[in-house]
């Protein structure tokens, strides 16, 4: 018989969130059934409705599981909610189950504690009930007190995507520390505070990751027979352990062949290495010399969209290029997995740099534009800026000619002679402009 590791999800929320708690009981439901399984791991979800009626204080039954969970979620929106019973200092529910939840993890470590805030209205935050002050108030402690890190959402999409990805994450800090001889209760016990930056956690995390493999390489001796993948897979562990301005992440092809061919004849590999790779891999997608692919995969059942996340916060312009490319090859849209297309399109043709991240965003502007970033790219057109402007040319008149704009693409086209502009371009968009009986 397999055992499994239970992981107890409890979801607090007041009364007008009914909708977002079905999307994220949907959310566990369906990441134990695709990622879970294939961890040992099993989650088992904790719901005030679920509970059977009982006999005394109805909140007591429900603070036994906030007590018993291992993450909890806690959803917000307009309401406050309503005192749990006559006889308590709470205002809500919720307040009272997270109270109980962070008395805990400041005692114990556990539960790992994760917020998701629904946008409001400006039309209701203009002119806010007692019900959405006191929502906004706890909302305002939560950023001034790093009481925990939370997530705002607008569509049901959006919070199923971010639910996935916390569950996710969750299961594989908990399998890493689980193959490390960890206890669970150790895992969490990192509180976010002054003295602690989310960059020092991840060092921790990364230590955690990167011992038990140094331990192993040098209990077997390093040698001159030693085994050439031990050799490479340390040297990636030195890229784990780099630090921002400090260090350039580096490992040559033939490393990383080596580790690509050792994880494709069994070798199991920590979700950080994996990341790492993936990290390394997209500066030399345009090489075409390493291993991508395989990691890429790895990585989005890891975290679903994280191409996107490394095209805004990878610190090599190279590295960023090469998430946009990988995009670009995906077809991926940057709304469909919870981002704000037009903000990561702007930081993409607005960070501060040379060319190529630029022009990485106009290759896949051109197989990805949508009508909607007409103006943005127009805008970059309008500054004429030399280094990028034949390829946010070109992206504009292929985007308007799939606009059904084909007078303005030609319009464009017309304005263009001084330029070579890639035939490509022209045939692709030449039979659009022809069917336009203004033209002809």
């Amino acid at each position: 018989m397999v055992s499994r590791e239970i992981i107890r999800v409890f979801i607090a929320s007041p009364s007008d969130v009914g909708a977002e708690r079905s999307i994220v009981q949907e959310a566990v439901h369906e990441i134990d059934r695709t990622v879970a399984r294939h961890t040992g791991h099993s989650f088992e979800l904790l719901r005030w409705e679920d509970r059977s009626p009982t006999f005394g204080r109805p909140q007591s039954a429900i603070n036994f599981d906030v007590d018993n969970c291992d993450l909890f979620i806690g959803l917000l929106w307009k309401r406050w909610g309503t005192p749990p019973d006559a006889d308590t200092q709470y205002q809500s529910g919720f307040e009272e189950e997270f109270d109980r939840a962070v008395n805990r993890k400041n005692g114990s470590g556990s539960p790992e504690i994760s917020l998701f805030f629904k946008r409001v209205p400006e039309s209701d935050v203009a002119d806010p009930g007692p019900q959405l002050v006191r929502s906004q108030e706890f909302r305002q402690q939560v950023i001034v007190n790093r009481i925990a890190l939370f997530r705002e959402f607008n569509h049901s999409g959006d919070l199923a995507s971010m639910v996935r990805e916390c569950l996710t994450e969750f299961i594989y800090r908990s399998g890493t520390n689980r193959h490390h001889g960890i206890d669970r209760q150790e895992t969490h016990t990192i509180v976010a505070s002054d003295s602690q930056s989310p960059s020092a956690i991840k060092g921790v995390e990364r230590h955690n990751t990167i011992k038990p493999i140094i331990e192993e390489i040098i209990r077997y001796q390093i040698t001159e027979a030693q085994d050439p993948f031990d050799i490479a897979r340390l040297r990636l562990c030195a890229n784990l352990t780099g630090a921002k301005r400090n260090d350039e992440q580096r490992l040559d092809a033939h490393d990383c062949n080596l580790v690509y061919e050792s994880h494709r004849d069994g070798t199991v590999l920590q979700p950080q290495e994996v990341q790492t790779l993936l990290q390394l891999a997209y500066g030399n997608l345009s090489n075409e010399n390493t291993p991508f692919w395989t990691w890429f995969q790895l990585c989005e059942e890891i975290e679903r969209g994280s191409a996107i996340r490394a095209s805004i916060t990878e610190d090599s312009e190279e590295n960023r290029a090469g998430a946009i490319r990988a995009m670009q090859c995906m077809r991926m849209n940057p709304s469909e997995y919870g981002h704000s297309r037009s903000q990561v399109l702007t930081t993409w043709l607005r960070t501060p740099g040379t060319h190529v991240l630029r022009n990485a965003a106009f290759a896949y502007m051109k197989d990805n534009a949508e009508p909607e970033d007409i103006e943005l790219i127009q805008r970059e057109v309008d500054k004429g800026d030399s280094s990028t402007y034949q390829e946010a040319r070109e992206c504009l008149i292929r985007l308007q000619a799939r606009s059904q704009k084909p007078s303005e693409s030609l319009d464009t086209v017309l304005d263009s002679m001084a330029l070579r502009i890639n035939t490509s371009i022209i045939a692709s968009v030449a039979p659009i402009m022809l069917s336009d009986p203004l033209i002809c």
